[in-house]
């Protein structure tokens, strides 16, 4: 998520580039279905690679490399071909689609800033001003997610609302069992 926003505080709007978004007649949800087969794919023959190594030797590389290439071709056109639908998912966030949740389930976003936890840690190259992550909330809600803790001090263990979280799904299990 801190890479997408950083890109965004860069470069501007440039989100769609590494968001998956279907291509042609593919419906979200068959995108999504398809990148999961390629990482699975793409994660067997790492793997095969992985504990075959001795036998294959230097081709282990071009094994995994081919199958990077295969996918690209079959998956680009349809759904993006990222290999990892969970890459996809911090542009998919920042790039306000509003149908996310057609594809993620997501209900709790947190946004924070980095904090330098010790000299030996990299610095903080800039404090981000509150008004930018009260900006941010206001996305998320208008976004849809039930719950988005948005400050300077937010970390993504976040346990604020953690009890309002539960309360809020249980609600809708329950409103769900209710209506079947």
């Amino acid at each position: 998520m801190s890479g997408a926003a950083a890109l965004e505080s860069l470069f501007g709007n440039v989100h769609h580039l590494g968001a998956n978004h279907p291509k042609g007649n593919f419906t979200n949800t068959q995108a999504f279905s398809l990148e999961l087969a390629l990482s699975f794919m793409l994660i067997l023959v790492v793997l095969g690679t992985a504990t075959r190594g001795k036998s294959l030797g230097p081709n282990a590389a071009l094994a995994v490399g081919s199958m990077v290439m295969v996918n690209t071709f079959f998956g680009a056109p349809f759904g993006g071909g990222t290999m990892n639908p969970f890459r996809s998912l911090a542009p998919d966030i920042l790039s306000r689609e509003e149908d996310l949740n057609t594809i993620w389930i997501v209900d709790v976003v947190t946004f924070g800033q980095y904090m330098r936890p010790t000299k030996k840690h990299m610095k903080v190259s800039e404090y981000v001003h509150p008004d930018k992550f009260a900006h941010w909330q206001k996305v998320g809600e208008e976004m849809g997610f039930k719950y988005v803790a948005s400050g300077p001090l937010v970390r993504s263990s976040y346990k604020a609302g953690g009890f309002n979280i539960k309360n809020i799904l249980r609600a809708e299990r329950e409103k769900q069992l209710v209506v079947e």
